[in-house]
């Protein structure tokens, strides 16, 4: 799957950053850290340390960052109708999961 929001190349392909790509690209952001931070919660409280728990949650939700990161950018600097709509349909959902932790 095409997945360009999320493509932690160091080079960003801002040609290829299209709306159509948000809302998919970054739903499977929120799934992939979700997935990271339950196994982060199944730990059993003996074994957590701070690389198993701070910085674990760090690189677990860094992809998804670095993506919604690039959304903001591209709102900032080219904005469209599609851009601000696919923006606000997930803005509340990326809201919501770094609430949560």
């Amino acid at each position: 799957m095409h997945t360009p929001f999320l493509d932690s190349t160091f080079f960003i392909e801002w040609s290829k950053l299209r709306p159509e790509f948000i809302v998919p690209d970054i739903t499977q952001g929120i799934q992939n850290a979700e997935w990271a931070l339950q196994e982060i919660r199944a730990q059993s409280l003996g074994s957590v340390t701070y690389a198993s728990s701070i910085l674990a949650i760090e690189e677990a939700t860094r992809p998804l960052s670095v993506a919604w990161n690039k959304v903001q950018h591209l709102d900032s600097v080219q904005n469209s109708k599609a851009l601000r709509e696919a923006n606000n349909q997930m803005l509340p959902k990326v809201s919501e999961f770094f609430s949560k932790i």
